[in-house]
């Protein structure tokens, strides 16, 4: 079972529901304070995936979504440690 806040790149977007492939090689991204996947994550992801050179095998991308408290004013210490 994946975790709530675990989304796969797929089809231009993060999403809850895309498979992550075993075979793949897989790069995690991770947004920061006062941000969430839908900015410079979902960028960077499609420049991955446009530019790679994995041939047939695009890698898997996975980005931990955790806008609910990044986009406090202040995320407690102990929350901005567990998700990070």
């Amino acid at each position: 079972m994946r975790a709530a806040n675990l989304r796969v790149f797929s089809g231009g977007a993060f999403s809850t529901t895309a498979p992550i492939l075993n075979d793949r090689m897989t790069i995690v991204i991770s947004h920061g304070w006062l941000s969430n996947l839908d900015g410079w994550p979902t960028l960077m992801a499609g420049y991955i995936l446009n530019n790679h050179s994995l041939g047939a095998n695009p890698p898997n991308i996975v980005g931990w979504d955790w806008r609910a408290k990044a986009l406090t004013i202040t995320p407690e210490t102990d929350e901005s440690a567990i998700q990070g």
